[in-house]
């Protein structure tokens, strides 16, 4: 159970896994992107503030809209600041520390402060289970995660809930964290659970794949389009900045599965490259919420290469705070 402080529920990183697991997570994310679809939550753009030398980079994410949770519709306003510092790996710490503030929307009042930095993962995470379940082959059997950071584990969790995962192999720009990742993840999976296996290269790792998903910080694609086998279904989660780009941007041939096109044209690197390449217009841009509602179509045959690309909305975390404090 969560602490109060003055009425306030107060929820730890620990808290708030038990209370949202991966199904219940993909659940709640599925219904923010269908909020979005539907104009039912506001959720601006991010206010950002780039890193300089003392400080790290800083975002600052609010939402608010009415969310169905344990059988009540309830107006609630979400407000997340969240920092991303990839050099905290080397100190033990998180590298994308946040909080987040859930209020009542109509009166204001506060009504839990959550770890966001669990969150944020959870949220992510689930993000790429919403867009596997979508759009991945039904038969899916092997997961490549590149990149082995904080959100490779949610990743992992999220996309072994919605499709049968068999094996997870896993590359990251230093092997010894992929390696890392396999045997803290083996050690720890149940026996219904896939075996996870460090990947020589990310490469390697994808053309074993039918799911890919990409949760890395870089400025230069990650992988060569070329590995990827047809039918393969790729979420592009880690880049959130025009300067950031993890994908490489031929894989973006229309339709692009996004959370929303005004997300995606202002933050996603690899979308804006693959515009000014000509191979993408923005009509292309299909929000994922669309398809989850049923109004536009997702995967179309099994050879189709299907890309889901993120960056985050505030949405998700409104919905999935919500579910950690009322579900």
């Amino acid at each position: 159970m969560g602490a109060t402080l003055d009425g306030i529920l107060i929820l730890g990183p620990d808290e708030i896994r038990r209370r949202l697991p991966p199904e219940r997570a993909v659940e709640a994310v599925a219904q923010a992107y269908i909020a979005l679809a539907e104009g039912a939550v506001e959720a601006p753009l991010r206010t950002s503030l780039p890193p300089r030398p003392g400080f790290a980079a800083s975002l600052a994410m609010v939402a608010r809209g009415l969310v169905t949770v344990g059988g009540r519709e309830r107006p609630l306003l979400s407000a997340k600041v969240v920092s991303v510092a990839p050099e905290n790996r080397q100190a033990g710490l998180p590298t994308t520390p946040a909080a987040l503030l859930l209020a009542d929307a109509a009166s204001g009042a506060p009504l839990a402060l959550l770890d966001g930095t669990a969150l944020t993962a959870i949220r992510t995470g689930a993000a790429g289970g919403v867009a596997t379940r979508a759009l991945a082959r039904p038969e899916a059997r092997v997961l490549a995660l590149v990149g082995a950071g904080g959100q490779a584990w949610e990743q992992a969790r999220a996309i072994v809930a919605v499709r049968p995962i068999e094996e997870i192999w896993v590359a990251a720009r230093d092997p010894a964290h992929a390696r890392a990742f396999c045997e803290r993840w083996n050690e720890a999976r149940s026996g219904r659970e896939p075996e996870a296996f460090p990947a020589p290269s990310a490469d390697d790792a994808v053309r074993r794949a039918d799911v890919v998903s990409s949760a890395t910080t870089a400025r230069e694609p990650v992988f060569q389009a070329a590995a990827l086998r047809p039918g393969t279904h790729v979420n592009g989660i880690g880049s959130f900045r025009p300067d950031m780009v993890e994908l490489p941007p031929e894989v973006l041939a229309p339709p692009v599965f996004v959370e929303t096109p005004e997300i995606a044209l202002a933050e996603s690197g690899e979308v804006r490259a693959a515009l000014a390449a000509g191979r993408l217009s923005p009509a292309d841009l299909v929000p994922l919420g669309e398809v989850l509602r049923g109004r536009r179509p997702g995967r179309r045959d099994e050879a189709e290469t299907t890309v889901f690309k993120s960056c985050g909305t505030a949405a998700q975390d409104l919905f999935a705070a919500a579910w950690a404090v009322f579900a």
